[in-house]
């Protein structure tokens, strides 16, 4: 068990109409936690097993406005959500198949809701996200992926990860699209340089990682539309490391 606190502050630059957002209170956390290592087959397999519960109070939350005389501004700031609850567990694996091979996975399981947590929109709207889960939290995230070193020095790596849908933001409904990248690596490492080619997300996914509800165009009276910030695309280079000694 474990108990964290995060200080209170001010929010400086509101404007008048937000003067009620001003100050912010202290977060408190309560953290529970247990967990399982074990070893399998004689040392071929070993897992790693977390559950958790987190209990927050008085939680502080990014929150942002859209300014309503610069439609095309968006007015950041944070407060207090009152309290919300998270609980999941997390389980990983690694599995030696050989001296040259290494075989690892892991999955995620979130489940997050808002205890207590009401506010007001741009136009007065009360919003209430009483039991709904929080921004960025997906249900589930996994991972798998293997690794093989050869023993003249050569190596490479393959992996993949994804995450489930999520909200963007707790100022609207956006979600995202569930998504799975696939990264990889292969090259040569010797005592004092290492040399590799990599690739990130090898597939070219498209996936959104940030998500906006909002009016940017006049031509359109302004009016609201979702806007999405769209992950890294495929990204392929090379990396060179030398050790002075």
């Amino acid at each position: 068990m474990a108990r964290g606190y995060k200080a209170g502050g001010f929010n400086m630059t509101l404007p008048v109409e937000l003067n009620d957002k001003k100050e912010f209170d202290t977060e408190t956390l309560y953290n529970y936690e247990i967990g399982l290592k074990s070893r399998w087959l004689e040392g071929l397999i070993d897992t790693n097993l977390a559950l958790f519960y987190m209990d927050r109070q008085d939680q502080q939350v990014a929150a942002s406005q859209q300014d309503p005389d610069k439609p095309q501004r968006f007015i950041l700031y944070t407060e207090n959500a009152g309290s919300s609850n998270n609980y999941g567990a997390e389980l990983d694996a690694t599995w030696y198949a050989t001296d040259n091979l290494q075989l690892y996975s892991s999955l995620g399981w979130l489940e997050t809701a808002y205890g207590d947590y009401q506010y007001q929109d741009k136009y007065g709207t009360e919003v209430d996200l009483t039991g709904r889960d929080l921004a960025h939290s997906p249900h589930f995230t996994y991972s798998l992926g293997g690794t093989f070193r050869g023993n003249s020095g050569w190596f490479a790596n393959l992996n993949l990860s994804g995450k489930s849908e999520f909200y963007y933001s707790d100022s609207n409904d956006s979600r995202s699209e569930p998504y799975t990248i696939v990264n990889a690596r292969v090259g040569y490492e010797a005592n004092a340089w290492s040399a590799y080619l990599w690739g990130r997300n090898l597939f070219d996914e498209q996936y959104g990682v940030r998500g906006f509800y909002f009016g940017n165009e006049p031509d359109n009276g302004w009016a609201e539309k979702q806007y999405i910030r769209y992950g890294d695309p495929r990204q392929l280079g090379v990396t060179v490391n030398v050790k002075f000694m």
